[in-house]
């Protein structure tokens, strides 16, 4: 497994909400995670609704993502730090 931080702009991007409001997500930190033929991107984001991370997985032509608010941050690691005792 390697870790290897990654140089991230602090640019932002807006969108569009489900009310039709935009939003605008600026990038605070972003680091991808290479393990075997996956790279994991995770970036923290912040926008008006708070801080969340978005964890993207990129295998060849394939693209998933999960988004979480950075109060689920802590318990995810924790369920995950269980996996391995």
């Amino acid at each position: 497994m390697e870790n290897s931080p990654e140089t991230a702009s602090q640019g932002s991007k807006s969108k569009s909400n489900a009310q039709g409001s935009h939003v605008i997500d600026r990038v605070l930190k972003t680091e991808t995670i290479q393990i075997d033929r996956k790279l994991l991107i995770c970036t923290l984001k912040e926008n008006s609704h708070g801080k969340f991370v978005r964890i993207s997985e990129e295998t060849g032509k394939h693209h998933n993502a999960i988004i979480l608010s950075a109060v689920g941050i802590q318990p995810l690691c924790n369920t995950l730090k269980g996996f391995l005792q």
